[in-house]
């Protein structure tokens, strides 16, 4: 069977797990089922088209620094980076759906939530937001380039329940 068809075939198993959800049905305090998510459809009235709207549980990670394992070869310091980057991609596939990437700009709005691991342990908000910037490139949007527009903040609190934490994702198409 030809990748393609394979493909398809993933994405109608999806579709059928995962069926549509208004924009309107979803309540901004509460995302989709906490880890749990759905495709979104647009629902108007925003400046763009909704893409997607969805939480992704677990601890979010910083993109920091890469290090050379030699002969050119580059690695992230980071060794858990890589299953918060394939969490992220893996709900907005869910969330996205199979629809058509697009090559025009694109908003995007990311909440996170966390709880340090150690005391005045917490990764920069801009490193977080690179980390999930790439995790999206080629699930929603064909490059990190298109966005035009982000929105991000962080709350660190050490009494956060365990299963707030995560990162709360909007993606709206600007055109």
């Amino acid at each position: 069977m030809p990748k393609t068809a394979k493909t398809l075939d993933k994405c109608r198993e999806l579709r059928t797990l995962h069926p549509p959800v208004r924009a309107s049905e979803l309540s901004p305090e509460k995302p989709a089922s906490l880890g749990q998510s759905a495709p979104v459809l647009p629902s108007g009235g925003s400046g763009g088209r909704l893409v997607l709207r969805t939480f992704v549980a677990g601890h979010p990670l910083g993109q920091g620094s890469m290090r050379s394992l030699g002969k050119g070869r580059m690695t992230h310091n980071n060794p858990q980076l890589r299953a918060w980057r394939s969490s992220v991609a893996w709900e907005a596939r869910l969330a996205h759906g199979c629809r058509q990437l697009e090559a025009g700009p694109v908003s995007v709005s990311a909440n996170f939530s966390l709880r340090p691991r150690r005391k005045g342990d917490s990764p920069d908000l801009d490193k977080l937001v690179r980390a999930v910037l790439d995790a999206l490139t080629g699930v929603v949007y064909v490059d990190d380039r298109q966005v035009a527009h982000l929105e991000a903040d962080r709350l660190v609190d050490p009494a956060l329940d365990l299963a707030l934490e995560g990162v709360l994702l909007t993606v709206e198409y600007l055109s």
